[in-house]
């Protein structure tokens, strides 16, 4: 069953789908009367705070878990596609620092209070077969909720520099697209934002029908799946 933080985050991300949906549809329409260089103005004008400011929140919503996603898009609009890209991965790399060492510092029951059991299972069964492979793997796609990632990782003994450079290389693919549509709200709509977006509606069906996917990725998902299976028929147990 899912935590309250899991259902909360889970809806935002829907609500911000939805949200950039319609953009796409009623966008132009909406451009008539208003100014989107009015908005990121604005916030531009704040100067090194507004950088300061976004840099913070994308950190703090690694290690809570909380969908970053939307802050990203947001990073595009605002900053452009070069400066938003490298502030939102500085945010990622300062939020996954972050996560990587509150779990390192305050151990496991810290861990199991922010992550299901049931990624945490799965992750510890596939990292100790495959090691840094697998993180780079779950950090470039969706196979697992990709912030959990640095909060597990924290209680290996894997060096700090190494799971900076995982966490940089993993990223950099997702950070980039997302930023890429963000960049293209407000310079206009074009073939490649068509190409990018359709690379993230697939982004997007791998985190929906990720238990599927990781079980075709890493076959000792299978084999954890078929021991369980033959428990519930030894005892009797229905789902």
């Amino acid at each position: 069953m899912k935590s309250k933080r899991q259902i909360i985050s889970s809806i935002i991300l829907f609500l911000f789908l939805v949200l950039l949906i319609v953009g796409f549809v009623y966008g132009p329409q909406w451009m008539e009367g208003h100014s989107l260089e009015d908005i990121r103005g604005w916030v531009l004008g704040f100067g090194f705070l507004a950088f300061a400011i976004y840099i913070l929140l994308v950190t703090i919503g690694v290690p809570f878990n909380l969908p970053t996603v939307p802050l990203i898009f947001l990073g595009g609009f605002i900053f452009g596609t070069t400066v938003g890209f490298f502030i939102a991965l500085i945010g990622m790399i300062l939020g996954s620092t972050f996560a990587f060492y509150i779990t390192r510092l305050t151990g496991r029951p810290l861990l199991e209070a922010l992550v299901s059991k049931h990624h945490i299972n799965h992750f510890s069964k596939i990292f100790k077969k495959r090691g840094t492979t697998a993180v780079l793997i779950s950090y470039t796609i969706p196979v697992f909720p990709t912030d959990t990632l640095s909060l597990f990782l924290g209680l290996t003994k894997m060096k700090y520099h190494k799971f900076l450079s995982l966490v940089i290389l993993g990223h950099i693919p997702r950070v980039l697209m997302i930023i890429l549509l963000g960049a293209d709200l407000y310079s206009g709509f074009s073939i490649r934002t068509l190409f990018v977006a359709l690379i993230g509606t697939v982004f997007v069906l791998i985190a929906i029908f990720r238990e599927r996917i990781k079980r075709a990725l890493f076959s000792e998902l299978r084999v954890i799946k078929k021991e369980v299976g033959i428990l519930e028929s030894w005892f009797g147990i229905t789902r």
